[in-house]
């Protein structure tokens, strides 16, 4: 999959694309791996943060709705963090919408695609 074919799957919400430049990255990588494999490691998050050297994050729950608070590169980051969509061993997503730091908006999603039994594409 390209980044055009992702963006006319999953397009920015008309929101979001009022609130000015939107930066888009898709990232491909092949592992030796069963998507069994694959699951385990990007769904263990605090795990994956820690090697990634992210700082600690605190959470608070206002109003129904999950608050995110954390340093990283020195800024400090506060947002709202959108529920995360799970499909066992195929997708993880995840947005948050940031009231304070570098971002405005930040989405992620981790799509698993069997090559065959012993190969995935993330």
């Amino acid at each position: 999959m390209n980044k055009r074919d992702y963006l006319n799957e999953h397009p920015w919400p008309a929101e979001l694309l009022q609130r000015g430049k939107l930066v888009d990255s898709l990232w491909q990588f092949e592992f030796p791996f069963g998507p069994d494999v694959i699951w385990a490691v990007v769904t263990d998050t605090s795990r994956l943060n820690r090697r990634l050297s992210y700082g600690e994050m605190h959470f608070t729950e206002k109003d129904g709705r999950l608050h995110g608070e954390a340093r990283m590169a020195g800024f400090h980051l506060q947002w709202i963090e959108i529920p995360w969509e799970w499909e066992y061993h195929r997708r993880i997503r995840a947005a948050r919408d940031y009231s304070a730091g570098f971002a405005n908006y930040v989405r992620a999603d981790y799509l698993l695609e069997p090559i065959d039994a012993h190969r995935t594409r993330v």
